[in-house]
């Protein structure tokens, strides 16, 4: 968004549609952008946990092997496809299991292998059976078999045990179902008187002996295991890229999360946009060749209010009272309120500042230059006695304004206080008071949210500017803006002030570092002391069998003395 797209919205015109917080949702890329860091930070963790599962995890190897079933004559009606699902249903059957653990087992020369193992919920074996069958010799196809395991000889000898085991479970079962067919012709022979039957019958059954015969000397074509290796470099490469990615995504979620949580200003756009007004200055923060321009954004500021017609009187048809209110209570507002004063003063514009906030106003812009305070000083009369009624703001405020030299009236002691409308009243008397004899007057406001003071400050003033602070809460800003659009004071425009909150942090997570602080400590002392009276109690044991073993050996060197006398 361009800063010349944020409309400004003044107390005569139409009132502003209040904020929309669709438009401040976060979004996943703005989250990532913001937190970077976090993001490569995760990402790099999940590299290296990926590497590290890679290295120290434990290994484990798969043996891979292939057999051809070749096709049964002796079962000449079934289907190819129910064939080789019989046969892979035998491959994985729990006859082959036993007879594998015993032929593993023996060739290992121990029992380290168990029928759970090639059989069952736990089972290693895998089989990958084709498809359909293939056309070939005997209608052969060919079944994948794989067994994995910790180590690569016993992943081998056990894959290659299966289908030993396979091949004579399945001879078996062939003389078994031979044996079988031949049995039933025998009787069908017996029972029958025909000549011609029987002679048929003796013909089948020795068809059927032949089958058997030949389906026994085809064995299955088997492609035996070898040595597996373990997951090489590539592998590697390939999981740290998995852990770099999920990595990465975990990353981004965690910032997402954490910009959904604490939504705060990081673009002075953001600002504008919250009150729909422009933006009049970036301050950015101050420290060494800054200073400059530091002063050149408050200049940048005066020259809008000028623009905007706030220098020219009420001839000019611009605002004469600006009240410059913040959020929350803090520096931000003050110094800002002494820069403005400062640069138009500079600029030939006779100012008024008014500390409305108690925030020392006046020694802000002592310490920036020349200052014209009031009367009575710092604890001299000042707002408050001009509210209540006590002064005047000609005696709180004594002479002509004077070119180049901003005038201050201080906040005053606290002598009375004037709520409500006669607190509208007051402020607007004060205000006009002001406009005879100050081109603008600039009200250092208490903050919005906090202050019901500052109601009035924003009713009676002839414009409202806002500041924003960098890393400040944005919902306390919507909140701010719905408050000014409801007060039909729409702001006329937004200070971005780049300085850190406090030292950094704000006043909620400044208060919670010195909890934690506090508690570290606490716990630090009785860590101490306890290891403190341990250290004593041990040094104080010490010396008492210490001095329990010099009497036990004097009372041993006495004896042996007496006993050579």
């Amino acid at each position: 968004m361009d800063r010349g797209d944020v409309p400004a919205t003044g107390r005569s015109g139409s009132p502003a549609p209040s904020a929309d917080l669709a438009r401040f949702e976060p979004t996943v890329v703005g989250a990532v952008r913001r937190y970077w860091a976090m993001v490569a930070a995760v990402s790099l963790a999940g590299l290296l946990l990926a590497a590290a599962w890679g290295v120290f995890a434990p290994r484990e190897y798969q043996a891979r092997a292939e057999v051809t079933v070749p096709r049964q004559l002796s079962l000449p009606e079934q289907d190819s496809d129910q064939y080789l699902d019989g046969q892979v249903m035998l491959l994985g059957s729990q006859e082959v299991a036993v007879r594998a653990v015993r032929l593993a087992n023996a060739a290992l020369g121990r029992a380290e292998l168990r029928t759970s193992d090639f059989f069952g919920g736990r089972s290693q074996v895998q089989i990958t059976p084709p498809l359909a069958a293939s056309p070939g010799s005997y209608g052969a196809s060919i079944v994948a078999v794989a067994f994995t395991w910790s180590s690569p000889r016993v992943a081998r000898v056990a894959v290659d045990a299966v289908l030993q085991s396979f091949d004579a479970t399945r001879t078996a079962s062939i003389a078994a179902q031979g044996a079988a067919t031949i049995a039933g012709i025998d009787r069908a022979i017996a029972e029958t008187t025909a000549a011609t039957v029987r002679t048929s019958l003796l013909g089948q059954r020795s068809q059927v002996m032949v089958n058997v015969q030949i389906d026994l000397a085809h064995h299955p074509v088997t492609t035996w295991a070898t040595d597996p290796v373990g997951p090489g470099a590539g592998q590697q490469l390939i999981n740290s890229g998995v852990g770099l990615l999920a990595g990465a995504i975990a990353g981004a979620a965690l910032a997402y999360a954490r910009v959904s949580r604490r939504r705060r200003l990081h673009d002075p756009l953001e600002a504008a946009a919250c009150y729909r007004a422009p933006l009049i200055s970036e301050i950015p923060v101050a420290h060494g060749s800054a200073d400059r321009a530091v002063e050149e954004a408050f200049r940048l500021a005066a020259g809008y209010l000028d623009r905007m017609g706030a220098g020219a009187g009420n001839d000019g048809g611009g605002p004469v009272s600006v009240a410059v209110m913040a959020v929350r209570d803090g520096p931000g507002g003050t110094a800002v309120v002494a820069g403005l004063a400062r640069a138009l003063a500079d600029g030939g514009t006779t100012v008024l500042a008014v500390d409305a906030s108690g925030g020392g106003l006046g020694a802000a812009l002592a310490s920036g230059g020349p200052a014209e305070g009031p009367a009575g000083g710092p604890a001299g009369d000042g707002f408050r006695q001009v509210l209540s009624g006590h002064r005047t703001l000609a005696e709180c405020v004594p002479g002509p304004p004077r070119d180049g030299v901003p005038a201050v009236l201080g906040p005053g002691p606290d002598d009375g206080r004037v709520s409500g409308a006669a607190r509208r009243r007051a402020v607007q008397g004060l205000l006009a008071a002001a406009r005879s004899r100050f081109e603008i007057v600039l009200i250092d406001g208490p903050p919005l949210l906090e202050s019901a003071d500052a109601v009035a400050l924003a009713g009676a003033a002839d414009a409202v500017v806002v500041v924003a602070r960098h890393d400040e809460p944005l919902r306390e800003h919507l909140e701010l803006a719905e408050r000014l659009h409801t007060l039909r004071a729409e702001p006329l425009g937004v200070v971005y002030d780049r300085a850190p909150t406090g030292d950094g942090v704000t006043a909620s997570r400044a208060r919670r570092a010195r909890h934690v602080a506090r508690r570290v400590r606490h716990v630090a002392r009785r860590v101490l002391l306890r290891a403190g009276r341990g250290v004593v109690a041990s040094v104080r044991g010490t010396t008492s069998l210490v001095r329990r073993g010099t009497a036990a050996l004097a009372r041993w060197a006495g004896g042996l003395r007496a006993r050579g006398r």
